[in-house]
C-alpha cells in the first residue's frame, strides 16, 4: 500500500485539520521536518565516518546522535525554526482537540521549554528515554504507541511523520499515516 506524501504547507496544514475533524481522529505528530526545522544541530553519516569506523556502511545517511546531542543546548534548540505544520497545532489548540507527539528527540528541558514556547501541548509525548536511549526512530516510536494506546484504538489515530520507515511501522500498528515532505508532491486535497 502507498504512503501519501504530503508537502509541508500552511494549506496542507488547514486540509490535514478538517480532514481530522471529519475522519474524528486523533494525531500523532513527529517535531523534526514536520513542526521544526532543526537542521543546525543535525549530523548524517558518511562514507568517510564508514572509513574513520565511526559507523556500519548501512548507517550511512542516518542521524549521527551523538553529535545530535552535542548540540542540543538550550541556545540551539531554540533556534530551530518554525515549519508551516505547526499551524495544524494552533488549530488543533483552539478547537480543543487532543494530539500527541513521538519524537526522536530526548524529551529534555530544552525540547520541553521550546515545545511550551512554540504551543505545542500534546496529550502524550512519546520521546527518548534518555540520552543513553539510542533505538531506531521507527522502533522508539512502536514502543511508544504500544504503551499508551491499546490496539483497539489505533485505526482512529493517524501518524504525521517525514520518516517512511516510521509511517511504514506505524500502519502495520494499525494506523492510519501521513508523509511530510518539503518536495513537490501531493496537495492533500488529492487525498480526501
Amino acid at each position: 500500500m502507498i504512503i501519501p506524501q504530503v508537502k509541508n504547507t500552511e494549506q496542507n496544514a488547514r486540509a490535514i485539520f478538517q480532514r481530522i475533524v471529519r475522519s474524528n481522529t486523533t494525531p500523532v505528530i513527529d517535531l523534526d521536518e514536520v513542526l521544526f526545522c532543526a537542521k543546525h544541530r543535525q549530523t548524517l553519516y558518511s562514507k568517510d565516518d564508514v572509513w574513520r569506523g565511526k559507523c556500519g556502511p548501512d548507517q550511512v545517511g542516518q542521524l549521527d546522535l551523538d553529535k545530535y546531542r552535542s548540540k542540543t543546548t538550550r541556545d540551539l534548540v531554540m533556534r530551530d525554526k518554525n515549519l508551516p505544520l505547526l499551524g495544524l497545532v494552533t488549530l488543533l489548540n483552539d478547537a480543543g482537540i487532543d494530539y500527541h507527539v513521538a519524537t526522536a528527540r530526548v524529551g529534555c528541558t530544552h525540547t520541553l521549554e521550546l515545545l511550551k514556547s512554540r504551543g505545542v501541548r500534546p496529550r502524550v509525548l512519546i520521546c527518548r528515554e534518555g540520552e543513553h536511549d539510542s533505538r531506531k526512530d521507527n522502533v522508539l516510536k512502536a514502543d511508544g504507541i504500544r504503551k499508551h494506546f491499546p490496539p483497539c484504538l489505533r485505526s482512529r489515530m493517524i501518524l504525521i511523520d517525514d520518516n517512511l520507515s516510521n509511517c511504514n511501522t506505524l500502519r502495520d500498528l494499525g494506523m492510519q499515516v501521513l508523509q511530510i515532505t518539503a518536495s513537490d508532491q501531493l496537495d492533500i486535497r488529492d487525498l480526501i
